[in-house]
């Protein structure tokens, strides 16, 4: 009975080309055309993932504005007027319960301090509030957007009533 051996190698059998010497792998020029794919492609994602972000906030923004919308109806509802366009608004909004209640559902992050006296937007600048800027003087929203700045349109954020 003969006993077979198996030989297992680490390397791969180098091959002989031309009189030369030659083992399996990549060469050098072949590692850096890959990398050099690799960072287009990770470069081309990132240049579309950013954008994306700023959608993705301002959607945010627009379901945090709609609920704060409706407090406002509802207190609207209650006490027939809207609250007056003050720095103590949100504390007007407070005053009501069906408003308490709508505003307790939105995330922490949209209270900006802990006597919680304004609202944040995803970006986390302020958002204001105007008594009849809306649609027939109805009160509106608006977000400064990415760069905070209200007066610039183009960024902005806004819900009306």
């Amino acid at each position: 009975m003969t006993q077979e051996t198996a030989t297992y190698r680490l390397c791969p059998e180098r091959t002989e080309t031309s009189g030369q010497s030659r083992s399996a792998g990549f060469t050098l020029v072949e590692l850096l055309a890959v990398m050099f794919i690799l960072a287009i492609l990770a470069t081309l994602v990132a240049w579309n993932v950013g954008p994306g972000s700023d959608r993705i906030y301002a959607d945010q923004t627009q379901v945090d504005m709609k609920i704060i919308m409706s407090a406002i109806t509802a207190y609207h509802d209650i006490v027939k007027d809207y609250p007056h366009q003050t720095d103590d608004w949100i504390n007007q909004l407070a005053s009501v319960r069906k408003s308490r209640d709508l505003i307790a559902k939105l995330d922490d992050k949209v209270w900006s301090t802990e006597n919680r006296t304004e609202f944040r937007d995803a970006w986390g600048n302020k958002i204001k509030y105007t008594r009849n800027d809306g649609l027939a003087g109805a009160p509106g929203l608006i977000s400064g957007g990415p760069d905070g700045d209200h007066n610039t349109e183009e960024d902005n954020v806004r819900y009306n009533r």
